[in-house]
């Protein structure tokens, strides 16, 4: 048996942000705020994998957590394992990024907004969307297998 081995990862959320995602209902059995993000950012391994293939580069520019200076942020730990803490680095430097927080917060933002927006679907919807990228990925290779 191996003993999993996690990364302490710290960033800073409004605490809008923080309260939408405890109050998120698709993970319910989830109990603590590091296990929904790290479930969200498991599920949107896809989305982060795209992003680093066919997204623009950030140039390392720095961008405010929250642009009201009277909106409190927190800092939070999320405790993911070490995969999932390297696709996020790889990220960070193929995309050049100011900081793996900052990215790891625009993923949240889109993924909240993205639940509103499909009303309870989802899980539904991002699987869809996952199946018409991998189709296209499919019918655009570049080699013969």
């Amino acid at each position: 048996m191996t003993e999993l081995s996690l990364h302490d990862f710290h960033c800073v959320l409004d605490r809008n942000m923080k309260e939408k995602l405890r109050d998120l209902d698709m993970f319910k059995a989830v109990r603590s705020l590091s296990g929904k993000i790290v479930r969200i950012l498991q599920v949107l391994i896809p989305v982060m994998r795209r992003e680093l293939k066919w997204g623009h580069q950030r140039m390392s520019r720095y961008m405010n957590v929250c642009n009201d200076p009277d909106v409190v942020r927190d800092h939070v730990h999320v405790y993911m394992e070490v995969g999932l803490y390297r696709e996020l680095k790889l990220l960070h430097q193929g995309l050049n990024f100011y900081s793996i927080a900052q990215f790891t917060r625009g993923l949240l933002e889109w993924f909240l907004r993205f639940v509103e927006e499909c009303e309870g679907d989802a899980f539904q919807e991002l699987q869809k969307m996952f199946a018409s990228w991998a189709a296209v990925e499919k019918e655009n290779r570049l080699t013969l297998a």
